[in-house]
Order: structure tokens, then sequence, then C-alpha cells
């Protein structure tokens, strides 16, 4: 019975860090970057900056399309603006 316990464990840990074969999370490079924002409207542009993400020292390579960062920055002026209220600054 311990046997099979162990050996249960050990597929199911196995099986769990495998990726997936046609996973494809590679970001851009910036000859792409370049290549797609010649072609592509002003919108639908993609940005890429090193970014420190949040419970991370380590600066992360991310892209953004601008209309996602303008809505990103819509969405933290609303914040702030709450955040103010609530603190009555």
């Amino acid at each position: 019975m311990k046997q099979l316990f162990l050996i249960l464990s050990l597929s199911l840990f196995v099986t769990a860090c495998a990726a997936p074969s046609g996973s494809n999370n590679r970001l851009p490079t910036d000859e792409e970057v370049e290549l797609f924002n010649q072609t592509a409207a002003y919108d639908d542009q993609i940005v890429c900056n090193y970014e420190v993400v949040l419970g991370s020292v380590m600066r992360r390579r991310l892209c953004y399309s601008r209309i996602q960062i303008a809505e990103r920055d819509e969405r933290l002026a609303i914040y702030q603006d709450q955040a103010r209220d609530d603190l009555d600054f």
C-alpha cells in the first residue's frame, strides 16, 4: 500500500511539472515588435518595457498594446482618486 501511494505521488508530481507541448509563451523580440508596429494602427502597436512585477525583485520584459497601456493608466487614475477620497486628501 505504501509503495502504491509513493508511485502515485511520484507520477502526479512528474506530470504536474510537464509543460504542454504546444505552449508558446515567448515574448516577441525587438525586431518582431518593430516589424509589427510598421503596419499596425497606432492603438494596436506594441510597446515593451522592463518592469518589476509585484512580489519579485527581478525585472521582466512585458509587452502591451498602446490601448492596453491607456486602459491601465485610466484604471490607475480611478484607483488613485478613490484612495484620495477615502483618505480625505
